[in-house]
């Protein structure tokens, strides 16, 4: 993913996005014709550079480059349809937890950071759709100690350390049981992306995931680090 050019991703409804995830029995091509996979052909999509059609002589799922225009409607739509105000301002919970290597992660150690923190799981194709896109949004930021960025999945550590063999999530995984992400954190569904202020409270929360959402993450992380 390149992210050098985010401000001027190319957008498309979410809900063909979000209707990806019962077709994983379809095959699908990147933007050069190739066969690719699930992911990678929905990251295309969720990243806003491309549309996907179906052709359906081949029961297939291709890219098609989207327009300026579709961006700027699509991006208006995306941002109503994810961003819950209503905890912004208010004091993320606190936490003591233990990440996939054992390394153990306390809130009160990232004040006077901003923290970026995604609620996932294996097997969530949402999650699996915009997981390139916020890799590379870590990416970006892998020099800026000002950063950081978690991941609470409601995987077992085992199940974690084998998962990301194959699939790498550059924001820092740590297992939590679904009942503590849903007790602790207020998380029902899946994907949730917060980013947290410098002082320890919610800046931005975004109930699901969609197309820009990296476009949309950025902006908010610069706003967080600007305060």
């Amino acid at each position: 993913m390149s992210m050098t050019k985010l401000a001027f991703p190319l957008l498309l409804t979410f809900a063909v996005t979000f209707s990806a995830a019962g077709q994983k029995n379809k095959k699908f091509y990147d933007t050069l014709g190739n066969e690719t996979t699930f992911e990678s052909h929905w990251s295309m999509v969720v990243g806003g550079r491309y549309k996907s059609t179906s052709d359906r002589k081949t029961n297939a799922k291709i890219l098609v480059r989207t327009t300026d225009k579709e961006f700027k409607e699509e991006l208006q739509k995306t941002e109503k349809r994810v961003t819950k105000k209503e905890k912004v301002g208010t004091q993320f919970p606190d936490f003591i937890m233990t990440d996939v290597d054992g390394d153990t992660i306390k809130l009160k150690d990232l004040i006077g950071k901003v923290v970026v923190i995604n609620f996932w799981f294996i097997g969530c194709s949402p999650c699996e759709m915009e997981r390139p896109e916020l890799n590379g949004l870590a990416q970006l930021y892998q020099t800026n100690g000002d950063v950081v960025f978690l991941s609470f999945a409601k995987n077992s550590a085992a199940q974690l350390q084998s998962f990301l063999v194959d699939h790498p999530f550059k924001f820092k995984p740590i297992p939590t049981g679904d009942g503590e992400i849903k007790n602790r954190f207020g998380v029902d569904s899946y994907p949730v992306t917060v980013v947290v202020d410098r002082n320890g409270k919610y800046s931005f929360y975004a109930s699901a995931t969609g197309i820009g959402i990296s476009y949309i993450l950025k902006r908010e992380i610069d706003l967080a680090l600007s305060r």
